[in-house]
């Protein structure tokens, strides 16, 4: 298992190079798909559980991370020179993440990285598990 905030990180970097932002609640909406996706194809990936919010799915600790950002776009800090592709290759190997699970991570992305966060929570709340709410 992985440390969400490792997971974000390397979610924010990866889709800043494609040029696309993302808010927490984005963000939040993205992790709880890697995390869903994992448990049907492999086995759990993130650490942290997720809670039950008015927006949909949450981890409170990375939401408090980037609290600070409000509902405007998460900006990240690169090193000097360094490239959004260059920090997110640099987390995977320092957290071992097994390229299985990358693939997936990927696969998610593109799957629901276009859509906005409304459409994401509206999505989220129109399926099973958050039904029971």
């Amino acid at each position: 298992m992985h440390s969400s905030h490792d997971i974000a990180k390397i979610i924010l970097s990866y889709m800043d190079e494609s040029g696309d932002v993302l808010t927490n609640k984005k963000l939040q909406k993205l992790l709880y798909y890697v995390e869903s996706w994992s448990l049907v194809h492999l086995d759990t990936l993130l650490k942290e559980d997720f809670e039950a919010w008015v927006h949909g799915p949450m981890i409170p600790s990375v939401y408090r991370e980037y609290k600070q950002f409000g509902y405007k776009p998460i900006s990240v800090d690169y090193e000097c020179d360094e490239s959004p592709r260059e920090r997110y290759e640099h987390l995977i190997k320092a957290i071992h993440l097994e390229e299985d699970r990358w693939e997936l991570i990927k696969s998610v992305l593109g799957e629901y990285g276009g859509l906005a966060s409304f459409q994401l929570e509206k999505l989220s709340h129109s399926e099973v598990p958050w039904q029971g709410f």
